[in-house]
């Protein structure tokens, strides 16, 4: 987990923040973060699982909350993996911070 991580790439992914190295398999990825919320109407936050070429594993979420404010969002998906390193991706509207970010990898077979 990184708390207040400065995510400055408006309009732009982002792949840096918290990663696992896993053995091939399936898995339940949970992946969390809470970004600033910016209190404008069209504020647009991304979270996926970077390292997995699949659109299946990213939620957007649109933040209606008041500008400060740090919602708690997440993605979660099933993938089947190979061996590797996999994290935690952001695609944000603007530039802001992000706390309490989080990827569980739970291996089902």
């Amino acid at each position: 987990m990184k708390d207040n991580y400065s995510y400055s790439k408006e309009n732009n992914w982002d792949n840096t923040p918290v990663k696992l190295t896993l053995p091939a398999g399936v898995y339940i990825f949970v992946a969390k973060a809470a970004p600033c919320a910016k209190g404008q109407s069209y504020d647009v936050f991304t979270i996926g699982i970077s390292g997995i070429s699949s659109t299946r594993t990213q939620t957007s979420h649109l933040i209606n909350f008041g500008n400060g404010f740090y919602p708690i969002l997440k993605s979660v998906c099933v993938e089947t993996v190979a061996a590797g390193t996999y994290g935690v991706a952001f695609w944000s509207s603007h530039n802001r911070n992000v706390n309490a970010i989080e990827l569980q990898a739970i291996r089902i077979k």
